[in-house]
Order: C-alpha cells, then structure tokens, then sequence
C-alpha cells in the first residue's frame, strides 16, 4: 500500500446515535417482579468508511432503525434491520448493537428474554449531535461498598432492586429499594446509586427529569466461585470455520469472503464479543487481499474494538494505520492520475 504520510480529512463524519431505546429505563409505575433490560456496554460505531462521500458529492442525514432481542445472559440476538434509508449503512449499525451488552431482563429476580427493543442511528456528516427525544443513559456508576459487617452469609449472591428518578443535571433523587434478598446490603446500594450520574433524558433537544428509572444491584460473597466472562468464549464450530476461511485467503479471497459471509448468516446473531473481534479481523485482511481497503478498515476497526490482548491489538492497529495512510492519499493519486492523462498525446485517428 505505500508509506504515504500526509492526511486526508476534509469530511469529519459525526454519528447521531440511539434515539428511541425503550429498554434504558422503566415507567413510574414499574413493579419489581419485572424489571426491564439495561444497558452495561453500548458503544457508538464509527462513520463506515465504505460510505463515506466524495468531496463533491451531496450528502444527506441516513437512518437505520436495528430491531433486536436481549437474551438471558444479555447479550443481542435477532438483530435486523428494521428501516433503513441507505443499506449501506446497515452493517455498520447491525455490527454495533451486537457489540452492546445488557443487564437482562428480570421477572421475579430470575434473567429473561427481553424481545423486540429498537434503536435508531442517524449518521450524518460535520453536523452537530442533536437527538430528538433521547432516554437517561448511565455514565458513572459507583460500584458498592461489601458490606462486612452483615454477618455469615448463606448464599453467594445478595441482589437489591432500587428505584430513583434522574434530574435534568444527570444526578439521582428520590431513591428508594423496593425489594432486597437482605436488608443488611440496602443501605450499601443506596449509597452507592446517590453517587451515580447520568445523561439526562432529552425531549425535542432540553434536559427533562425522568422519574422511576429501576436497577438491581448484585453483591457477591467471597466465598462465591469467579466465572468466566461469557464473552471471551469461542465456540469450537465456530474457531474451526474461521480457520477454514482464514487459510483461503491468500489463495482465494473471494472464496474466503464469501464462507465468512455463511458464517456470520449462521452464527452472526449469537457471535460473542471474541468470536465477533476473530470474524472481524479474518474479514479484514480478506478484504484486503481481495483490494477493498474501505470495507477492510471497517473490520479491523470493529476487531481493534472487542480484542481484549495487547497483541491481537497491536497487529490490527499495525493494518488500520496503513489502510488509513493509503486512504488519505487517494485524493492525491486520482489527481496524478488526471494529470497523465491529460499530458499524453491524443490517440492517432484510424486511417481509412
């Protein structure tokens, strides 16, 4: 690709994001027999490369609406694309909702499926964040003080579910526990949810209070057994498929991509964040060799993103910093291009 250094950014893509999302937070009059999906990592995607305008092209605000589940564990599943005014966008938003993870959905302290969520992206260039009506987002959360002094404990996990309103500034009020496994860790989440801070719910583009946001808080003994994080597990199917594609590259890159391309139909909707960072990373060096230095930069992008060890993120940064140079230079190597093609000598006419 060449070691080209000067940059190319006279379009600074901006991405207004997540209007709408029904499960941040509950109604006033919520119960907590049912307390609904929320939000623990839910992360904005990049402006799509491949979708990016030329300097002379118009360009106008696309939206994608993503429909999802929320499964027992948290994670999306079922995600689609519900409206959408460009599909070129549709990947970009799909990939980034399957990134997010959740609180689940809980009836009676028990994890549940949670159906039909909806989120709408609004992609946009050198505009300002707007957002119309935007729900209360969870930027701080202070985590509890274990509360020792207790006593013996019978169980691993105690929960308590609070109930507090977020005011115009972000802060909580009102705050109030509504059920509890043991008394004794109340007065702990209490504390700790006064210290929580919020983005505040918007309504047409001004901070309004919202009342009766609902969350459970979970204590852990130390006598509880750690677990491994669901998300850094690779399903054996799923590692020996990639491999399959990952070894065609080199020989076939359009026969790679198009196997990575059954292998997320297949198992796109239940990828973990570490089967997601590997498709992601294998996707992109296909699209390199297969000369889509665009669609590749929005890969290795999504796979700098879930890889979680400094060397998988080292190889990738290594890749993106290339890909980015040779972009930037494309301006500058179509305009060579004119160039010698407008200092060559017309073509001889045919004698006849």
């Amino acid at each position: 690709m060449g070691g080209y250094s000067s940059g190319w950014g006279a379009l600074k893509p901006v991405i207004l994001v997540l209007i709408g999302l029904s499960a941040v937070a509950r109604a006033p009059a919520a119960h907590a027999e049912d307390v609904d999906a929320a939000p623990v990592r839910q992360e904005p995607p990049a402006f799509p490369e491949a979708c990016r305008p030329g300097p002379d092209d118009d360009f106008t605000e696309q939206t994608v609406i993503v429909a999802y589940d929320v499964s027992r564990r948290g994670l999306p599943e079922n995600v689609r694309v519900r409206e959408t005014s460009d599909p070129c966008f549709d990947d970009t938003a799909v990939a980034a909702v399957r990134s997010w993870v959740f609180e689940p959905r809980r009836v009676d302290g028990k994890a549940r499926q949670q159906q039909d969520l909806e989120t709408t992206f609004k992609f946009a260039v050198d505009a300002e964040i707007t957002l119309e009506t935007f729900d209360a987002r969870p930027i701080k959360r202070v985590p509890p003080e274990f509360p020792n002094w207790c006593g013996g404990f019978t169980r691993a996990e105690y929960r308590v579910v609070v109930e507090f309103d977020v005011t115009e500034e972000g802060r909580t009020s009102n705050i109030e526990v509504i059920e509890s496994t043991r008394s004794c860790f109340e007065a702990a989440a209490v504390k700790s949810v006064r210290k929580w801070r919020y983005r505040p719910k918007y309504v047409d583009g001004k901070p309004v209070a919202r009342p009766g946001v609902v969350t459970q808080i979970v204590f852990v003994s130390a006598g509880a057994r750690s677990r491994p994080d669901p998300e850094d597990r690779m399903r054996n199917i799923v590692v020996r498929k990639l491999n399959k594609a990952g070894n065609r590259i080199k020989k076939d890159p359009a026969a790679a991509l198009a196997m990575l391309e059954d292998i997320e139909a297949e198992y796109g909707a239940s990828f973990t964040q570490a089967e997601s960072a590997a498709f992601h990373q294998i996707r992109g060096f296909a699209r390199i060799a297969a000369n889509d230095p665009r669609g590749a930069l929005d890969d290795l992008r999504i796979a700098k993103k879930r890889q979680k060890t400094v060397d998988e993120n080292e190889a990738v940064e290594d890749a993106i910093m290339k890909l980015e140079l040779y972009l930037a230079q494309e301006p500058i190597r179509d305009a060579a291009k004119e160039d010698s093609s407008a200092g060559s000598p017309p073509e001889a006419a045919d004698e006849n």
